[in-house]
């Protein structure tokens, strides 16, 4: 995405936020519900939560300052990765063009682009063409496509539940070595012209220009130290950045992480709480990896793991709870109960019903913060050999993918329900603060 497009977009976005807030003021909200709106305004206002830009940096120094007005010893603590700077990304055919975005995990071209006949994956030609939608976790067609030799180039059209391009994540973090072949996501809106070209084997000539710089991703780590140190420590994980603004996304498990951060001293924990919210989850969660690879004990030293996933508190979308602790998941389902938190079954992602022809569709620590010393994260001696770890937790609260999931309509007022997740975020408060106390 060049950046004069990348402007108007986020001018276009900033005046219907404006827009809604005005809408929004005029209704009287209750003083939990302006607390909600507030945390979500001042992060949502800071722009749009790409790792690496300047608006992710500011939300990460965000993040770090609410979350130390409640009594925790925060870092924020960067990592190195190859940052994608974008020269030009585009498909044309004919009389057609369409500006694009590149896979972050692929490879390049030069500016002249690869030119070629399209073509449904699959089938014989040069640029392979086929649909994906942003919560499918790598898609198969596409998997396929990238391994085929037959093919120079990959177009994705985004499928997701409205007009617009709506970025899929890497399935691979973006410091690894990443594959050589091209890939452009497109929006819905060139559908009919792509599927048509693909079907005839039009020539098409596609553009992924741009370079790899180093750059820094950056993660929020606060410790709440427990009146009882020794015990083995809590840890919980959010998400804090992704494609555009992400409100629906990642919004209700940032405020969930600082409702329960604001519990703590309120109970006097007796146990130790890491909260970590890394950057990164857009790129193949690369700066989980970095949290991971800081603190390698962490794993075995701690008590147990909590991730607050995607989609909290998201409109129009029913929390799921999972997680591999059958006591922590009754005494969480007991709170949300009490709190009149909707959730229950996973549900399908929300979508707009178009599909495309079925042939087509195989469906390094901050300076301006204190280090966290392994002190602070325990040192393992008195854990109990637990065996629930990141990719395991024993919470998961995560939601379906919302009807603004991955586009730029992902903001204040509408991406959210405020009720919703200000019910979650107690409810979640709750059930941190008595796990501190056993």
């Amino acid at each position: 995405m060049d950046s004069g497009r990348r402007r108007l977009l986020q001018w276009g976005l900033a005046l219907c936020t404006l827009t809604g807030s005005h809408r929004a003021r005029a209704e009287p909200l209750s003083p939990g519900l302006r607390s909600v709106q507030g945390l979500l305004a001042s992060w949502d206002a800071l722009g749009w939560q790409w790792t690496g830009t300047d608006p992710e940096r500011a939300g990460a120094d965000w993040l770090a300052r609410v979350l130390s007005e409640t009594g925790l010893d925060v870092a924020v603590e960067r990592y190195p990765f190859q940052r994608v700077e974008v020269a030009q990304c585009r498909v044309e055919s004919g009389a057609h063009h369409a500006p694009g975005l590149p896979l972050f995990d692929g490879g390049a071209t030069d500016a002249a682009g690869v030119t070629g006949r399209l073509t449904l994956a699959g089938e014989d030609g040069d640029i392979a063409v086929l649909e994906a939608a942003p919560w499918e976790v790598r898609p198969e067609g596409l998997e396929r496509a990238r391994e085929d030799g037959r093919y120079r180039a990959v177009i994705v059209l985004t499928r997701g539940s409205g007009s617009g391009l709506a970025p899929l994540d890497c399935a691979n973090p973006v410091s690894e070595k990443p594959r050589r072949k091209p890939v452009v996501q497109l929006g819905s809106e060139h559908r009919d012209w792509l599927w048509a070209g693909a079907a005839e084997h039009a020539e098409a000539t596609l553009v992924a220009h741009f370079e790899r710089q180093p750059g820094e991703g950056r993660n929020v780590v606060a410790v709440w130290t427990g009146t009882r140190p020794a015990l083995p420590p809590l840890v919980v994980l959010a998400g804090r950045s992704g494609w555009g603004p992400c409100v629906g996304e990642r919004g209700g498990g940032l405020v969930a992480m600082v409702y329960a951060a604001q519990a703590l001293a309120q109970v006097a924990a007796q146990r130790t709480v890491i909260f970590a919210a890394t950057s990164g989850c857009e790129l193949g969660d690369m700066g989980l990896a970095a949290f991971l690879r800081r603190y390698p004990k962490l794993s075995e030293q701690a008590l147990g793991w909590i991730e607050l996933g995607r989609n909290l508190g998201a409109r129009e979308r029913l929390l799921r709870v999972s997680g591999g602790q059958a006591s922590w998941l009754a005494l969480l389902e007991a709170r949300l109960a009490i709190e009149e938190v909707r959730y229950g079954a996973a549900e399908p992602p929300a979508t707009d019903g178009e599909k495309g022809p079925a042939a087509a569709v195989p469906t390094t620590q901050d300076e301006r913060a204190p280090p966290l010393t392994e002190a602070k994260l325990g040192d393992g001696k008195n854990a109990p050999g637990a065996t629930l770890g990141p990719t395991h937790p024993g919470l998961f609260l995560e939601a379906s993918a919302a009807p603004a999931y991955h586009l730029p309509t992902d903001q204040l007022p509408g991406a959210i329900d405020l009720a919703q997740t200000l019910a979650l975020a107690k409810a979640f408060a709750e059930t941190l603060s008595e796990l501190t106390l056993v």
